[in-house]
């Protein structure tokens, strides 16, 4: 993994998710992108742990996406140090960068095409718990886990 590459990982492993706040800087390091960021290494770098302008998520996002693109020899190292399980992650809608989600996914798109690290790495990811929408609430919907960790909606008295 090249320098400029880790450090756009780590930079981008420095922001709360998109669109569900912060997570304390000390918690960060629980997620599945932890190989790629320690509090040494973030407040070695300066990172910034939000955004310095506008679209700076999708700028990272683009630029990993970019660097993985019919790269094997790459998207296995991003996909070795985590990336995948990190640019899934930016797959949600972010107001502050609102090109990041697309980028998110054209970058887990490049590093599956290329890289049978990238395919086991995400084979192995499984749901834990449903995040809830204020949206599907206020419409009386509710989103599910079933017994084979797959989502299923339900409808709720609430509406």
């Amino acid at each position: 993994l090249g320098r400029g590459t880790a450090l756009a990982l780590r930079l981008l492993a420095a922001l709360p998710l998109p669109g569900r706040g912060s997570i304390p800087v000390a918690e960060r390091a629980q997620v599945a992108w932890a190989p790629l960021y320690r509090l040494t290494d973030a407040v070695a770098l300066q990172a910034p742990t939000s955004a310095p302008y506008v679209g700076y998520r999708a700028d990272l996002c683009s630029l990993v996406a970019n660097l993985a693109f019919r790269d094997g020899a790459a998207a296995d190292a991003i996909a070795s140090a985590g990336g995948a399980e990190l640019l899934l992650a930016q797959a949600r809608v972010d107001e502050e960068a609102p090109m990041a989600r697309e980028w998110a996914l054209w970058g887990v798109r490049n590093l599956t095409e290329s890289s049978e690290v990238a395919h086991e790495r995400l084979r192995g990811l499984d749901a834990i718990q449903p995040q809830s929408d204020p949206e599907l609430s206020k419409r009386g919907i509710s989103v599910e886990l079933r017994p084979d960790g797959k989502p299923a909606l339900r409808h709720t008295d609430q509406g």
